[in-house]
């Protein structure tokens, strides 16, 4: 099943309204005058051309990322972060139906499940809506789930991204956020900023959270470890390092299963790789505003 994209409720990025044409492939603003088309599988709204960018390091990653059940199979076996989304998505089986509109906020080239329109800033085969994060070309209160899976910690304003998330999704539907704590730096191409469960929760004080998920301890700490190991070890020759790096975590990744009894613990939470939110839009909520702490 995949997602109608020639009839997404879609709206113009420069002035809010509504673009018409819904139904075909070139969508009008009635105010600006200004048309967008779909091209190669893909609405157009900004963001990249090209899905290479960065160093050496970040050129390989997004290289691997064209090989998406590759990407994912390497991220959930060996990557240092316990995969704790892989039940997530087992409990989201069946609600993404033809009648749901659900949308994956940087997704890159990875589709959670069939169904989900993928949104990211970079062109990948499999996304369907090329756009930034903080203006995002759907219409307001038209969405019934948002995904937004390490995205925030890549953005520059990660309030103004999720106030635009508020805005698109509907009374009554649900957003499923992640974020990272313990983790080293990872640009893809950025990485600004960490966010603590208060933090995040605060961030999302547009919407009433249901719950919160601590990734556990253990997975912060094989990534912090990899990278310790790898400064002395390097030589001081950077290259080097980041390879030692992936090396170490790679091979200390087994002990993040320890995971399944650490994360919810007393304290975990304090040194845990990140968090997953799970938040509804209630009735008459107010919109999310800039600002606030992380």
């Amino acid at each position: 099943m995949k997602a109608d994209l020639l009839r997404l409720p879609l709206e113009c990025p420069s002035c809010g309204d509504l673009l018409e044409g819904i139904g075909t492939a070139t969508r009008t603003c009635p105010r600006c005058d200004r048309s967008w088309q779909m091209s190669q599988g893909k609405w157009w709204f900004g963001g990249e051309t090209s899905v290479v960018t960065g160093d050496a390091t970040d050129s390989f990653k997004s290289r691997l990322k064209l090989h998406p059940k590759l990407y994912t199979t390497l991220i959930d076996l060996i990557s240092p972060v316990y995969p704790h989304w892989i039940s997530e998505r087992r409990r989201l089986r069946g609600r993404i139906t033809p009648s749901v509109l659900a949308v994956d906020i940087g997704s890159g080239n990875t589709r959670i499940m069939d169904g989900v329109v993928n949104v990211d800033l970079m062109p990948y085969p499999n996304v369907d809506v090329v756009s930034d994060a903080d203006r995002l070309p759907f219409a307001s209160d038209s969405v019934d789930i948002v995904f937004s899976i390490a995205v925030l910690e890549h953005v520059p304003d990660p309030h103004a991204a999720v106030a635009e998330l508020v805005r698109v999704l509907r009374p009554g539907g649900h957003a499923y956020v992640f974020v990272p704590f313990m983790q080293g730096f990872h640009a893809a191409p950025h990485d600004y900023q960490r966010f603590t469960r208060p933090g995040l929760e605060r961030a999302l004080r547009g919407l009433r959270v249901i719950r919160t998920e601590s990734f556990g301890p253990t997975s912060g700490l094989v990534w912090v470890l990899g990278e310790w190991l790898a400064i002395p070890l390097s030589l001081g020759i950077a290259p080097l390092q980041r390879v030692l790096a992936l090396l170490f975590q790679t091979l200390l990744s087994p002990l993040k299963f320890l995971d399944v009894l650490f994360r919810r613990m007393p304290g975990s939470e304090n040194i845990s790789t990140g968090f997953l939110v799970v938040a509804v839009k209630e009735k008459g909520s107010p919109p999310s505003v800039a600002g606030g702490s992380h």
